[in-house]
Parts: C-alpha cells; structure tokens; sequence
C-alpha cells in the first residue's frame, strides 16, 4: 500500500485558487556527498562505449596505465567496471 499526504490547494479571498502551486517533495533533504554511479544508475547504452574505451586504452598499453584505472579498482565502482579495469591491465599491448 502507498500512503500519500497532500495540502488542501490554497485559495485566495474570491475563492478561486491560487495560481502559484509548488510540486513535488519539499522535504527531500540535501545531499551531502556526491552519490557514486552504480550498475543501476548507469544508462546501458554508456556501459558498451566504456568497455570499448577501456580495451582501446588496454591495446595501447601506456606506462600509466595502472594510474589512469586506479579509481576504476575502488570496491565502490560497479563490479562490471572493476572487472573490465583488470582484464584491461592483464591484457597484452596489441598497438605497435
């Protein structure tokens, strides 16, 4: 069951409401740290195009590539992501 509260609608002295109404939820409270992308926060369309940014960065095999995937290996990313950053360091250079 969904429980819903809602205010009477406000009306002026004429008895015609108000034209200035206020939507939705007032008493969200502010966040106060940055929320870290998920598997279900990421559109599925973007995990395709990174997969493949990861293996074109894994095929190049630059010196820093350990650094550049470093916040990839964080147990907060998604596993899919962790996962795509270390087979893209056990990967083996294909561009010469």
């Amino acid at each position: 069951m969904i429980a819903a509260d809602a205010l009477a609608p406000a009306w002026n002295p004429t008895g015609v409401p108000l034209t200035d109404t206020t939507t939705g939820n007032v008493a969200t409270p502010e966040l106060e740290a940055a929320i870290t992308p998920t598997d279900v926060t990421v559109p599925a369309a973007a995990a395709p195009v990174a997969v493949a940014a990861l293996e074109g960065l894994a095929a190049m095999q630059p010196a820093d590539l350990r650094d550049r995937l470093a916040p990839l290996m964080a147990e907060t990313v998604p596993p899919t992501a962790r996962a795509a950053a270390h087979r893209a360091l056990e990967a083996h250079g294909a561009c010469r």
